[in-house]
């Protein structure tokens, strides 16, 4: 029996009603002949000539009747169905007709609800499609733009999964790129421009997201545009979160101490309780507004990277692939995501990504150092490089520690040669001349605050003369870390121009494992006049006290990262502070330049990874 048999209208259907994004085209086996269907289809195929035939001529009367023929408006009835695909057959057979003036018709046959209706349906509406751009290829751009299109906007699903309505959405494009290979760029094209606003929901998001990578799947010439499209977009929705969160710093805040990024993302109740709305004045009714849409963008920020990150999981076919997407990456990273100082999470692609092989360690801390050390490169790339490379290997668990040493060598000894170079008698901290100086002291002192545990000589475990509070006059600590103390006490003076809270860190660490005393670095810092540096402490910039790899808290996605990441742990609780020690903690933010602040437990501080702005957007 041929297609046009099956699709004929059923005389059982009885009172059929709903609209035609509801129905069904039902398969027959009886009581319409063959013949009849043959019959009925021969005269439309012939109508469809003609039609097409009196338009070149410039009668259009046929051809609007059989636009109206295909109009998905007012088909209300199931028989309705069957005929229009039997007008969508007629149309086939007399494809090499249709021209570039056709467009109202192919414009009525992509507004159809095709991928809803049965699979008979689909098939001819499928053979139509891939008939068409084969004997016209000009016909190709309208129907991908129609199909990207698809791959977020919402249609009736009646009872069909819409994990079937996907795959036959990619069915017909993987077919059509078939027909007209020289489609990809095209496609690449739509894909960027159909691409959903940033203000789009999540679940639009996601959905888009999950679709274009799924194209990569069975159009891999096109990996590179879109995962490259894909990171761009979700480096616009994590930078506006940023953005966001630095709007509320300058409203009033009812627990200005609270971090948006640690809240629940299942629980509403944690920003704002809506039954004491009523409570509160219209600008608090503003903030808790601004919370609840702050919430919404992480949540669609979860979605998108929780696509990406099962796709570089489970999709890659094999180790050419791998490395290949790698370069993806790392090229992103480099064009996009390094001097993006907003983005909190983005960059957690090639952290992840980074955890499969250490030649992919090797390139990105190579690509960091070497940035770090070429003065040919932009500052604002250098610090931003060392900001990353210090994070990075706090951070990283799947380093051990003689990678985590090598990498604290080349950082101090450039720093050690950046001194020799440039510190005179004369020499003061100046943070525009010697900005990158200090932003790799401070990833510096920064790994040593997570990582001081690999620097000891014993490596990871501790050796007993150090459990025991007695090193017997022998250096307990590998060289990569001793060269701090010189950076410490050298002139540019780095504990007064790096961020504070590393500062005191940093000393309360060194102090507890008697790797060395600072507190009266700070105390000397603290009483130091230097009118030069007067603006540079009242407008500190967000990129000083940066920190790209603090904690990852995107619910979702985070199952990817956790397990890679190292947590801050504090001092081992048998090292115990004295009254003196505590006292030697100093104030809080401004220790080295202002007199007085409220004392931070500053292991809390860097357990929740306050340190960089963005992180703590209450904080004032």
């Amino acid at each position: 029996m041929s297609v046009s048999a099956k699709i004929a209208p059923s005389p059982s259907a009885t009172n059929p009603q709903g609209s035609m994004n509801n129905q069904h085209i039902k398969p027959i086996e009886s009581q319409v002949s063959v013949e009849d269907i043959n019959n009925k289809l021969y005269l439309m195929s012939a109508f469809t000539a003609n039609a097409l035939s009196e338009k070149k001529k410039g009668d259009s009367s046929n051809y609007n009747q059989l636009v109206y023929e295909i109009s998905p408006e007012g088909k209300n009835a199931e028989s309705d169905l069957h005929k229009l695909a039997l007008w969508l057959q007629s149309i086939t057979f007399n494809v090499s007709a249709l021209d570039r003036q056709c467009v109202s018709l192919l414009s009525n046959i992509l507004d159809l609800p095709w991928m809803t209706q049965d699979d008979d349906f689909v098939n001819i509406y499928t053979r139509l499609l891939c008939t068409s751009v084969s004997a016209h290829s000009f016909f190709i751009n309208p129907i991908l733009q129609n199909i990207a299109k698809l791959f977020w906007e919402e249609y009736p699903l009646k009872e069909l999964p819409r994990k079937t309505v996907i795959v036959r959405i990619h069915s017909l494009l993987k077919s059509l790129l078939t027909i007209v290979p020289t489609a990809h760029n095209y496609l690449s094209y739509c894909l960027v421009q159909a691409f959903p606003h940033k203000h789009q929901s999540a679940e639009i998001q996601g959905a888009y997201v999950g679709n274009v990578i799924r194209v990569i799947r069975y159009a891999p010439m096109l990996q590179d545009q879109l995962l490259s499209l894909i990171i761009e977009k979700i480096i616009q929705v994590d930078v506006e979160i940023q953005v966001e969160i630095e709007d509320l710093q300058h409203q009033d805040q009812p627990e200005p101490d609270q971090d948006v990024f640690a809240l629940d993302l299942n629980q509403p109740g944690d920003l704002g309780d809506s039954s004491n709305t009523n409570m509160v004045d219209d600008d608090n009714n503003e903030v808790i507004q601004a919370h609840f849409d702050i919430k919404e963008m992480l949540t669609k920020l979860d979605k998108m990277l929780y696509k990406v990150f099962k796709y570089l999981n489970y999709s890659i076919t094999s180790k050419d692939e791998e490395r290949h997407i790698f370069e993806v990456l790392l090229s992103v990273f480099d064009k996009h995501i390094l001097l993006t100082f907003k983005s909190r999470y983005t960059q957690f692609l090639l952290f992840y990504f980074c955890s499969k092989e250490q030649a992919y360690i090797d390139r990105f801390l190579g690509l960091l150092i070497s940035n770090i050390q070429d003065v040919k490169v932009p500052q604002v790339t250098r610090c931003a490089s060392a900001s990353y490379l210090g994070s990075f290997v706090a951070r990283a668990k799947y380093l051990n520690f003689e990678y985590i040493r090598m990498v604290m060598s080349l950082l101090t000894g450039w720093l050690t040669d950046y001194i020799e170079q440039n510190e005179t008698p004369a020499s003061l901290p100046d943070p525009t001349k010697h900005a990158v100086f200090y932003a790799a002291s401070q990833s510096a002192l920064y790994l040593f605050c997570f990582r001081w545990r690999s620097f000891l000589l014993g490596g990871l475990e501790l050796s007993e003369a150090f459990m025991q509070g007695k090193d017997n006059g022998k250096e307990l600590w590998h060289p990569c870390v001793t060269s701090i103390r010189h950076i410490v006490l050298s002139r540019l003076n780095p504990l007064m121009i790096v961020a504070p809270l590393v500062t005191q860190q940093f000393s309360k660490i060194a102090k507890q494992v008697d790797f060395m005393y600072s507190f009266s670095i700070i105390e000397s810092n603290r009483k130091m006049f230097l009118p030069h540096l007067d603006d540079f402490f009242k407008n500190r910039d967000d990129s000083d006290i940066f920190f790209p790899f603090d904690p990852y808290q995107l619910q979702q996605s985070s199952n990817f990262i956790d397990p890679l990441y190292q947590q801050w742990h504090d001092v081992n609780s048998h090292i115990e502070l004295n009254s003196d020690d505590e006292d030697d903690l100093g104030n809080g933010k401004n220790m080295s330049h202002s007199d007085s602040e409220d004392e931070i437990d500053l292991g809390v501080s860097l357990m929740a990874m306050s340190l960089s702005p963005a992180m703590a957007p209450y904080r004032r």
